[in-house]
């Protein structure tokens, strides 16, 4: 995960003690995952007819998920003695763009050759290829900090930040675990597996401490 914004602030009430700011600006947010599933089979009983091939096959889903929008918000301060608090509360607003990509890939070897065939197990010809699409969302973010003056010029700080991600496309969510077996020559019933994006909503926490030194 990965993300930027640029942000200015506008300041809408002071006091010898508190400050409140205005936040708005852009914000970009990036999430990629990726899950691959491999498996490998080797025949070692003679007795096999189909001794000594050996099978290999594999599965890969592949998840991007891009935000870019405005982001408005309120930032404030207030002061008690050695101790400060800062509070933040904003929201980025825009476009959620996910692509979801989904590939497979079985190989047989036998004799000195082998077979290639562009299909897994999870990933069929039923669900592979890649699929965009993109929504509208609303990205909520808040934050809190406290702060102690140990001297005129050092801060210790304790703070922690939360922020949700909604309607993303992540990769284990898009395996489809209902696999039909009638998958064959001539074809029957429903195609199975396929593909149907499932949305989450992806949290994003974190913890920070340190030490500031204003001169």
């Amino acid at each position: 995960i990965a993300g930027a914004d640029l942000s200015l602030k506008r300041l809408v009430y002071v006091t010898p003690h508190s400050r409140w700011e205005m936040l708005y600006g852009f914000q970009y947010i990036s999430l990629n995952e990726s899950l691959d599933i491999q498996s490998n089979t080797q025949i070692v009983d003679p007795q096999d007819i189909r001794f000594p091939a050996s099978f290999a096959l594999t599965d890969s889903f592949s998840t991007q998920n891009q935000f870019r929008g405005f982001q408005v918000g309120l930032q404030g301060s207030k002061q008690y003695g050695c101790w400060y608090y800062e509070g933040m509360l904003r929201f980025g607003l825009g476009s959620m763009e996910r692509t979801v990509t989904i590939n497979g890939q079985n190989s047989i070897t036998s004799n000195g050759s082998t077979a290639t065939e562009a299909q897994g197990l999870l990933a069929r010809f039923s669900n592979s290829g890649s699929f965009a699409s993109d929504t509208f969302v609303v990205v909520p973010e808040a934050g809190l900090l406290v702060g102690y003056s140990l001297t005129k010029n050092i801060d210790l700080t304790l703070g922690y930040t939360a922020m949700m991600l909604p309607k993303v496309a992540q990769a284990a969510s898009q395996v489809d675990v209902d696999l039909a077996s009638n998958l064959s020559n001539p074809l029957s019933g429903a195609l199975r597996p396929s593909f149907v994006l499932n949305e989450t909503n992806y949290w994003l926490s974190g913890l920070n401490f340190g030490a500031q030194w204003r001169y």
